[in-house]
C-alpha cells in the first residue's frame, strides 16, 4: 500500500500503518481494515540532498530533474509527468542504451550523481 506518487511522495519515503501493524506495498487496504472508519497513518521521511540529471526528449527538448539514488524509476515518470515531460505507458526511460524497469532505483543502474542523461522516448 502507498500513497500515490502524483502527490510528491514516493514509495521509499514513506510508510503507512493501521492499528499500529505496518502495511506493505502493493497490499491491498482492505486486507488491514477490520472496523468501519479505520485511521490509517502516514509517516512521510525528508527527503535528503539529491542530484540533478537531464531528462532528454526526443525532440530535442532536454530538462533536469532533481532526484535521489534511492528514487525508483517509477518516481522518475512521476517527477517527469509533473515538469511536463511525456509519460504513461507509452514512453520509456533508457540510460547507455539500457531499459529502465519501473521497480528498480536509479543506484541499481549505477546512477549516483549528477550530470546523468536520461533519454525518454515513445514506444514504436
Amino acid at each position: 500500500m502507498m500513497i500515490d506518487e502524483s502527490f510528491g511522495v514516493t514509495p521509499n519515503s514513506q510508510g503507512l500503518s493501521i492499528m499500529q501493524q505496518w502495511l506493505y506495498q502493493y497490499d491491498p487496504l482492505d486486507k488491514y481494515i477490520v472496523d468501519d472508519e479505520p485511521r490509517v497513518n502516514c509517516i512521510v521521511w525528508v527527503r535528503g540532498e539529491g542530484f540533478d540529471i537531464n531528462i532528454k526528449v526526443d525532440d530535442g527538448d532536454m530538462r533536469s530533474l532533481t532526484v535521489e539514488g534511492a528514487d525508483t524509476i517509477f518516481a522518475l515518470h512521476g517527477y517527469a509527468r509533473r515538469a511536463g515531460i511525456p509519460w504513461g505507458d507509452k514512453y520509456y526511460f533508457t540510460w547507455n542504451g539500457e531499459l529502465l524497469i519501473g521497480t528498480r532505483t536509479l543506484h541499481s543502474y549505477g546512477i549516483y550523481n549528477s550530470g546523468c542523461d536520461i533519454r525518454v522516448g515513445e514506444k514504436g
